[in-house]
């Protein structure tokens, strides 16, 4: 419901900063690149921004060393403790980054022997600088990702095992190839390989994974279990399996949100990333957010809500004074009325006919004060009474309904409240009906637990005069 999609999407690859529109259609979309250095360093950079550049909320991708991943174990499940926890545990470990503890994120690892928690975090001082700069341009991102997240999301979908198993996922775009490591479902590390094409140099890309798959047993303690192959080379995957001696699959395509006549120079390791549903702030992949604006994210719902509420209240507190106001005007009218009635009478009229006027008058002046009658019926109501609904026509026969919840244990206490509720009417209006159990409605809802009463719904008109 909260949702919002990613207007921008910045981009970190080979020293370069891309800004992505994402807000004009695919075969139109726009971008902008500069020197990272010179975003970093350059403080005149912000003159060269295109007026659509500026605009929130904002996706960073950056390179996936920028980030570094820890395990920690960790029995709590609550935020108010494992927060303060990591802080301290990042803190102790990069002293020199006292921005860290604004940068990261968690999530429980499945384990059956004990609780841990991956922890994701910045680690390199370029991503800090990174957003320092976009800070002071106001172009802060309001999520940052990798590559390696993008694509950990997208073998959730596509494989229901990955979070019981070892899986190396090869990305091959253009001359470069990149790997990605995961095991039970958590990123472990990644690799960049440069290609002469996309199906030549093979043997040398099996040695690289070879050499990567030995690091990867060193640091779980576990083998690989699947490999898993993006590329658009025809028979790439069959040379790729028998130069590894492993069986090879194709990660199930799926659309991307990029047109392929729009091509994005030195983005190839988005191919096939970035789908609609990775677009939205409500979207799955690992990622980190400022602690101040993920604050501001969740307190966001909240304050709607308050906003909505005081509109409401807002807008009942305006009808009543309308209300009010035809009230106040219709006795000013009756009294005018009245006046006029006076004003006018022949004293050569008929007895009868002064009898008339007289009853007439008589009956505008109890019309004035029916309605403060009624205002103050929900004042005598007990803790057993809620008021639900309250109406009153005034036409030739003034006619009340009301509808309201009564709280009782039993028949017997519902009938002891309804007697005196009967009994209040009757004091308070002069009926031209007599008003017993009969004549009320009732329906009973169900306890809301064991240990409340029952609560029960009544209706019931009356004709006042």
């Amino acid at each position: 419901m909260f949702e919002k999609k990613y207007k921008r999407v910045i981009v970190v690859h080979n020293d370069e900063v891309c800004w992505i529109n994402n807000d004009a259609a695919p075969e139109s979309r726009q971008f902008f690149r500069l020197p990272l250095e010179q975003v970093l360093n350059d403080d005149r950079t912000a003159l060269q921004f295109p007026e659509w550049l500026k605009g929130s909320p904002t996706l960073a991708i950056i390179p996936d060393h920028w980030f570094g991943c820890s395990t920690y174990p960790f029995q709590s499940k609550k935020p108010s403790l494992i927060e303060p926890f990591l802080e301290r545990k990042l803190g102790a470990t990069y002293p020199g980054q006292k921005d860290l503890r604004h940068f990261f994120n968690y999530r429980h690892v499945t384990n059956e022997v004990a609780g841990e928690l991956f922890a994701l975090f910045f680690q390199e001082d370029k991503s800090f600088q990174l957003y320092d700069a976009l800070d002071k341009m106001n172009l802060a991102p309001q999520c940052i990702t990798s590559p390696a997240f993008l694509w950990e999301e997208r073998l959730q979908q596509s494989d229901h095992e990955f979070n019981q198993l070892g899986t190396l996922l090869i990305h091959i775009s253009g001359q470069e190839c990149q790997l990605y490591f995961y095991y039970k479902g958590n990123y472990q590390f990644s690799r960049s390989v440069m290609l002469s094409s996309a199906s030549d140099d093979l043997d040398t890309l099996g040695f690289e994974i070879n050499q990567s798959l030995y690091m990867f047993s060193q640091k779980t303690k576990s083998e690989l279990d699947r490999i898993y192959l993006v590329c658009d080379a025809p028979q790439c995957r069959d040379k790729l399996g028998q130069s590894l001696g492993r069986e090879v699959t194709d990660l199930p395509s799926l659309s991307s949100q990029w047109s392929d006549a729009v091509k994005i120079p030195s983005m190839e390791p988005l191919d096939g990333l970035l789908q609609p549903s990775q677009m939205t702030s409500g979207a799955t992949f690992f990622s980190v957010i400022h602690r101040q604006v993920k604050q501001a994210l969740e307190w966001w719902p909240v304050q709607l809500a308050g906003i909505i509420f005081g509109l409401i209240l807002l807008l009942g507190l305006v009808g009543e004074n309308i209300l009010l106001v035809r009230m106040l005007n219709k006795d000013k009218t009756e009294n005018q009325s009245i006046q006029q009635l006076l004003v006018t009478h022949d004293s050569g009229v008929a007895l009868s006919e002064s009898a008339d006027t007289l009853e007439q008058v008589l009956n505008m002046a109890a019309q004035s004060t029916l309605v403060e009658k009624i205002f103050r019926i929900p004042e005598s109501f007990t803790s057993q009474l809620q008021l639900k609904k309250l109406d009153l026509a005034l036409e030739s026969t003034p006619t009340l309904k009301l509808a309201a919840w009564v709280q009782a244990r039993n028949a017997e206490e519902l009938t002891v409240v309804l007697t005196r509720l009967i009994t209040q009417m009757k004091d308070t209006f002069n009926l031209s009906q007599a008003l017993t159990l009969n004549d009320i409605d009732i329906s009973l809802d169900l306890p809301r637990d064991g240990q409340m009463p029952n609560r029960y719904q009544i209706e019931f008109q009356l004709e006042l005069i």
